[in-house]
């Protein structure tokens, strides 16, 4: 945290922003409370089941250079999935996707969604994969490994085993200060024990 930017870690299981129901937690207005900061601002979130790392503007100065700089996709996200299959050691997916009714689909026709992925460490039947969305599309992570046949594993939606919790977590975000200019490297724990010393790393900011 520093004057503009509060960066934090959400668990699995809570939502990143409020919902139609006000006693339902969610972390904007947890970290009001703690922080007493009523100007913070979430530029982007997180899946209810996903944990990792969110990004947020608690100044005037830097909300509107933020938003441009994820509006403009000059921000590389970087998750860590464990997937059931044999992916490739690295590889694009390029596959539009559409929705219907909360759910996405792979389709030929849709909404453009690239995401690049390097395999980290292979287990038997399962991988690690470092996953790098170039789109922000809802659930793009999710489907498009489903599509390629590798599910996340426990995710319920999208073909994936049953497990205690859906194994996609946001590791890292690279981004200029939207004040300073600064190049900032954050990176955030699983919080977990993945099985993997790839995922294991001490958070850092560089």
């Amino acid at each position: 945290m520093d004057e503009d930017l509060v960066a934090v870690y959400k668990p699995a299981g809570l939502l990143s922003h409020p919902s139609a129901d006000p006693a339902r937690p969610d972390l904007v207005n947890w970290l009001r409370g703690e922080l007493q900061a009523a100007k913070l601002v979430m530029h982007h979130r997180l899946d209810l089941e996903t944990s990792g790392l969110l990004v947020l503007t608690h100044s005037l100065r830097a909300c509107a250079p933020l938003a441009q700089a994820f509006e403009q996709r000059r921000i590389r996200k970087t998750y860590l999935a464990r997937v059931k299959g044999r992916p490739p050691q690295q590889g694009c997916i390029d596959q539009p996707l559409a929705e219907t009714k909360g759910r996405v689909r792979a389709a030929p026709v849709g909404k453009e969604a690239v995401t690049r992925f390097v395999r980290r460490e292979s287990q038997g039947a399962y991988a690690l994969l470092e996953l790098h969305p170039l789109h922000g599309r809802k659930h793009q992570l999710r489907v498009h490994c489903q599509s390629r046949g590798w599910p996340i594993v426990g995710d319920k939606l999208y073909g994936g085993e049953a497990s205690s919790r859906l194994w996609l977590h946001a590791w890292r975000l690279e981004l200029e200060h939207p004040v300073s200019g600064l190049s900032l490297t954050l990176e955030c724990p699983t919080g977990e024990d993945w099985g993997y010393s790839a995922a294991s790393r001490p958070a850092k900011r560089r």
